[in-house]
């Protein structure tokens, strides 16, 4: 039986201390965890491509370090999704962060040996990214079991906070930091990091982990359950159209994020020194959009909020194309950051105000499906695209992928059709 807080909190306190204050501690345990390994995955990644970057000056071979990393998205995030709703997730994340653990530690052994090629570091972003897969969308399966139902949207976007501001924000300067500092130490800490997320996992109370009786017939098997979950997004209007709109912006985004440092290195010569800097700048319009995403979607809805978020992406893009400067393209990073969060919090927070909680783990990995699978597309099709032609013309396509995301918007996305999309839990 999946164990919920009781919806009882009807009114909402005002200010940011009434905000934090109202979300139950076990909500916070998850969410320290999930800080923890998120921090961990900041320093992986942005290690990652710059270890790549070092051992290759191909912008397909870092695409394809990139692409590696993804690929479990599209691979295993529906039999993952299948499995998050049979097993209990909590559980399920402790083991998936214990693996994680094992696999950057091992990379970080393997760096200080000198022993490292882009071959094997394929290798171990697939491993580290089969893991991020089960821990992520098990995560997001939890948070709804934890909350009032009115306050799903602020827990959203508290947990997209932590992943903006660690994963992104702190965690990819500290990779850039301690990468130059030592190759191998980014891998090392990492491995700390989720090795201490799997601890405190353990400490939280409760059974997360759906009742079998709640499980109609037809699901009963491992297929059954799997293309129940296929079946109930496809069939669901909604959920089908923001599913087929993340997919299109996470290919026009990852295009142009696969080689944004060969960008700025090689077209606008930003030097190595300063990475840790840009990265920072680019990401801290993220951070912001975590923290005001909740009081986005209240004064002013979620169409508008999602309208407003792709077509203020899709022009930053653009102007990312045309920057002669390497921090005109910080600072506009940190637009689209900006706007990448508010969509977020907002797709996130509706889908699952709309999804029964015995379907959270299939509905999320399916939609995953397409926004996470769709993320090796971006890093192979940027490569390639700026192989042909050069390293401006991936952020283009970027931007009218997204305009065009932003157009279906306008006339598919109302309060009207979220009306009758259903708002409730089962």
């Amino acid at each position: 039986m999946v164990t919920r807080v009781d919806d009882v909190i009807a009114g909402r306190s005002d200010g940011f201390r009434g905000r934090f204050s109202e979300l139950p501690r076990p909500y916070w345990l998850t969410w320290t965890a999930s800080s923890i390994s998120n921090l961990g995955d900041g320093v992986f990644t942005f290690a990652l491509l710059m270890l790549a970057a070092r051992l290759s000056n191909d912008p397909m071979a870092i695409a394809t370090v990139g692409a590696c990393g993804s690929l479990p998205w599209l691979l295993i995030a529906l039999p993952g999704g299948v499995v998050i709703d049979r097993l209990e997730r909590r559980w399920l994340t402790v083991s998936a962060n214990l693996v994680r653990m094992l696999a950057v530690g091992t990379l970080g052994a393997l760096v200080a040996l000198d022993t490292i090629s882009i071959p094997v570091l394929c290798i171990f972003a697939a491993i580290v990214g089969s893991c991020e897969v089960i821990v992520d969308n098990a995560t997001q399966a939890i948070v709804p079991a934890l909350v009032p139902h009115a306050m799903l949207g602020r827990a959203v976007g508290w947990r997209v906070s932590s992943v903006t501001i660690l994963n992104e924000f702190l965690g990819g300067p500290l990779g850039v930091a301690l990468f130059v500092w030592a190759a191998w130490s980014p891998f090392v800490i990492n491995a700390v990091a989720f090795a201490a997320a799997a601890l405190v996992l353990t400490t939280l109370r409760g059974s997360f982990r759906v009742q079998p009786a709640s499980v109609p017939r037809e699901e009963s098997s491992f297929s059954g359950e799997l293309l129940h979950g296929l079946s109930f997004l496809f069939s669901h209007r909604m959920l089908r159209l923001l599913a087929m709109i993340s997919a299109a912006v996470s290919i026009g985004l990852y295009m142009g994020l696969g080689i944004v440092l060969l960008y700025v290195r090689d077209e606008l010569g930003l030097p190595e020194r300063s990475y840790g800097v840009f990265a920072a700048i680019g990401i801290s319009g993220g951070v912001l959009g975590a923290f005001v995403a909740d009081f986005v979607i209240d004064q002013f809805g979620k169409p508008l909020a999602i309208k407003s978020a792709l077509s203020v992406w899709a022009l930053a893009l653009a102007a990312i194309g045309l920057a002669q400067e390497p921090w005109h393209v910080a600072l506009l990073s940190a637009l689209v950051s900006f706007c990448v969060t508010v969509w977020n919090v907002t797709v996130t927070t509706l889908r699952q105000q709309i999804t029964p909680p015995r379907l959270h783990g299939r509905i999320g990995s399916a939609t995953t499906l397409f926004s996470g699978g769709a993320v090796p597309v971006g890093f192979l099709l940027g490569g390639l695209v700026s192989r042909a032609t050069d390293l401006r013309t991936p952020f283009f396509i970027g931007a009218i992928v997204t305009a065009a995301a932003a157009l279906i918007a306008v006339t598919q996305i109302t309060e009207a059709k979220i009306g009758v999309s259903g708002y409730q839990y089962e």
